[in-house]
């Protein structure tokens, strides 16, 4: 995971959260809302749905329904060259990516 990630999730889930393992983590505006038992929870009482009533909605965007020809509508794609380490490996050493974004 990208440092940058990893210490924004640090801060948004404490000390308490940030160690444990197991994905996913939701969030919704910058809530912790829980993992895979708390979100299927959530589901099983009919309260996820209310929870994401605050969300956009991909078709609720002008041209959302088109998906996105980048990515073929996975959202997150590492980028081809570094694969999201932001270094690459050229003439026998490693150096920084700088056609990286933050995210890969």
């Amino acid at each position: 995971m990208h440092l940058g990630f990893k210490e924004e999730l640090k801060e948004l889930l404490g000390e308490e959260y940030y160690g444990k393992r197991g994905l996913p983590k939701v969030f919704i505006e910058k809530k912790y809302i829980g993992g895979v038992e708390e979100i299927q929870k959530l589901h099983d009482d009919k309260k996820l749905e209310k929870l994401l009533d605050c969300c956009e909605r991909i078709y609720d965007i002008e041209g959302g329904d088109d998906g996105c020809e980048a990515c073929g509508n996975i959202k997150f794609v590492p980028y081809e060259t570094c694969y999201g380490s932001c270094k690459i490996y050229y003439e026998g050493e490693y150096e920084e990516d700088d056609n990286c974004e933050v995210g890969g």
